[in-house]
């Protein structure tokens, strides 16, 4: 910094001195609040005294240190042997005081060339700081993480709606779950370097997001409980513990606050710190709208989330939230997953797949511009975007729409059920002929296909209304199905999920059967054809069973309503006994109860257990638990005699529900009617982008 042609040992010498400076007063010869202004100081500007900071300071040792420090390398000492000699000698710096009279007489013409080199080098440094810089290029990079994926949060049947990533606010970190046996666990993956190591002490873990200042990571864990961890280590701090048990989502606000879904599938705000919590947001009764993703907002003005009629496959939305006006607007109907980008766009996934940005007025909090692809082939919410600009996503998922319709054999052998039928199956359900089927296909709206035992097909429908979940009259001349409306259309219209019923000739248009608040979601009739079995929603309680009779009085009446999450009904032959799926334990488990009073209750399952169906004979109740489809020998009577439960085959590549069956039981009850979802498809793949913002910026331009 100050020319020299040579380092030398006189170079050497001139640090030691500095040192030693230091260690005599405790701080350093020359001092300032950036480097330009320590070298400016350097050059112009002579020690102070060190007798004059500290009295006890020996003359001579004043002497060698100033000596060691002398600007010109020619007046130091040439060797670091010859300071350490001075430094023990008393005395005065009789060599210092010969060349005073001599530096006084240059030192102004040396101050002055000083002066002037310091300017010059400031002019080069301001240039330096003001000169526009290249824009650092987008770096896309293919990257290995986890090796389980969270699933699709619009599958009918997925248990957890979740996140799977998160980036710190500089991008120098990514905080990720992945699963080891059957509990998933928080690894963290540092910049630079090549492998992730896990968080301890966050067994169970899901959907982590940092604090704004990237000191913290917040969770849930398996038991719905918010907590966080710091990223330097140590032990989680709880932080709330009504959490939803189906949409485990979160984020943290510039104010230190942190909202979450809570049981109510409403919002809840803490701090994050902790303590008390509060309601932000109440879930909405009647046309039920669930928030199943969360972005906050810059500035904690309002969240960004995606909304859906209480299951995303049948419709869902992007809104905001604005915390000063407690309004919701619309902003994209057809979207899911929505982020807030610092260069003042909307960022997007559509349910089909794809990364979109549109101009976004923060201040207003409305869309400004038209919408520009960015990002093609982005899945559905698998995004994230840090403060810094850095992005993660997965691109591709499992092509669905070339699952098949497969016959299992009780021993796990499989037949095709038409094998040139190749669609995104849901809900299949057999008529008692065993050869006609109902089942539903997703697509941007769900809808309800009967196959006949001829092999004609026909698609139910109910104007632009989505449709699925078909259950059978017992005389097999008519069927029942659920209807579902986009989530904007629902919410407008309020005639999502109602219950039709239609002739299997299609002879008249499908007929509105029953329409209750919160809407119906699956329905069966008794074998008898007397009774039928509804399950529906309403706020605070997410499993409501009722029935009605279908002749006499059909009053409808509640039999089971405790809070839990009750699904998956299947009313035995005999209609005395009513099995479904239940968490009232905090796992979803398989129970049956005597019916209609549902008085008496007897656990199927310990340790997880869905998915019920009896045998056509009664004899049998089937359930999957553990990857497995099990039997469980049902012996005649008035009372409830179970057997002990055996395997029949594993589950291994067949679709699965929480929320209706997936698959059906054939008239002799020796086959069951399956999905078989598409192997070897291509895996997502994981993206991380640094300087995303600028990739952004060029793709918004064009």
């Amino acid at each position: 910094a100050m020319g020299e042609r040579e380092i030398t040992a006189r170079s050497d010498v001139y640090a030691l001195g500095c040192i030693t400076y230091e260690m005599l007063v405790g701080e350093p010869p020359f001092n300032g609040p950036t480097a330009q202004a320590i070298i400016a100081r350097v050059m112009t500007e002579e020690p102070r005294s060190l007798i004059g900071q500290r009295k006890t300071i020996p003359p001579g040792v004043e002497a060698a240190v100033f000596t060691a420090l002398e600007k010109l390398p020619a007046d130091r000492f040439a060797t670091a042997a010859e300071f350490g000699t001075a430094l023990t000698t008393e005395g005065r710096d009789e060599r210092r005081e010969k060349r005073d009279v001599t530096k006084r007489s240059s030192s102004l013409v040396y101050r002055l060339s000083s002066l002037l080199l310091i300017a010059a080098l400031g002019i080069v440094a301001l240039w330096g700081w003001l000169r526009p810089r290249p824009t650092p290029a987008p770096d896309f990079q293919r990257v290995v993480l986890w090796h389980h994926g969270v699933g699709d949060f619009l599958a009918p049947g997925t248990a957890r709606v979740q996140s799977q990533a998160a980036i710190s606010p500089d991008g120098s970190r990514i905080v990720f779950t992945d699963s080891v046996g059957n509990t998933s666990h928080l690894m963290i993956k540092l910049r630079g370097e090549i492998d992730a190591t896990p968080i301890a002490g966050t067994e169970g873990a899901m959907s982590p997001f940092f604090s704004p200042d990237g000191q913290w990571v917040a969770y849930f864990d398996a038991g719905g409980r918010l907590k966080k961890v710091p990223v330097s280590g140590g032990g989680s701090v709880p932080l709330a513990d009504r959490a939803n048990a189906t949409y485990i989502i979160g984020d943290w606000f510039d104010d230190n606050t942190i909202i979450f879904v809570d049981q109510n599938n409403g919002l809840r705000r803490v701090s994050g710190d902790g303590g008390p919590t509060s309601v932000v947001r109440k879930s909405s009764s009647g046309n039920r709208v669930d928030a199943t993703a969360l972005s906050a907002l810059p500035g904690s003005r309002g969240v960004l989330f995606t909304g859906c009629p209480g299951n995303c496959a049948s419709g869902s939305a992007i809104y905001v939230y604005d915390f000063g006006t407690d309004s919701t607007r619309l902003l994209v109907d057809g979207a899911a997953g929505a982020w807030y980008a610092p260069t003042g766009h909307l960022l997007y996934t559509t349910r089909d797949g794809g990364l979109y940005a549109a101009g976004f007025d923060l201040k207003r909090m409305v869309i400004t511009s038209g919408v520009v692809p960015v990002g093609p082939g982005v899945a559905p919410s698998h995004f994230t975007l840090s403060r810094s600009g850095s992005a993660l996503y997965s691109v591709g998922t499992r092509n669905l729409s070339e699952s098949r319709l497969v016959w299992v054999a009780r021993d796990g052998s499989e037949e095709p059920f038409d094998s040139a039928w190749h669609a995104a199956f849901e809900y299949p359900a057999l008529a008692p002929d065993g050869r006609t089927l109902a089942v539903s296909i997703r697509g941007a709206y769900t809808q309800l296909w009967i196959q006949r035992a001829d092999g004609s097909r026909r698609k139910v429908s109910v104007g632009d209304q989505g449709t699925w979940r078909g259950a059978w009259t017992p005389d097999q001349h008519a069927f029942s199905f659920v209807t579902t409306l986009g989530i904007a259309k629902a919410t407008s219209a309020g005639l999502g999920n109602d219950l039709y019923e239609s002739p299997i000739d299609g002879s008249t248009p499908p007929r509105r059967t029953l329409h209750v608040d919160g809407g119906i979601w699956e329905a069966e009739y008794s074998h008898d054809g007397e009774w039928q079995i509804i399950r529906r929603d309403k706020p605070g309680s997410f499993g409501v069973v009722l029935v009605r009779r279908l002749h006499g009085d059909t009053t409808l009446r509640v039999i089971l309503d405790d809070g839990s999450f009750n699904t998956q009904v299947a009313l035995s032959p005999d209609t005395r006994w009513l099995a479904f799926t239940s968490d009232v334990s905090g796992t979803s488990e398989v129970y049956v109860a005597s019916f209609p009073d549902m008085q008496v209750r007897y656990p199927i399952t310990q340790g997880g257990g869905t998915e019920p169906r009896w045998a056509h004979s009664g004899r049998e109740l089937f359930y999957k638990s553990g990857g497995k489809l099990m039997s469980l020998p049902v012996a005649p009577g008035t009372t409830f005699t179970p057997g002990i439960p055996r395997v029949l085959f594993s589950l291994s590549g067949y679709s699965a529900a929480i929320n209706r069956q997936q698959y059906d039981v054939a008239p002799d009850d020796r086959r069951f009617l399956m999905i078989r979802e598409p192997s070897g498809g291509p895996v997502p793949d994981v993206v991380y982008v640094e300087n995303f913002l600028a990739d952004l910026k060029a793709k918004v331009k064009r």
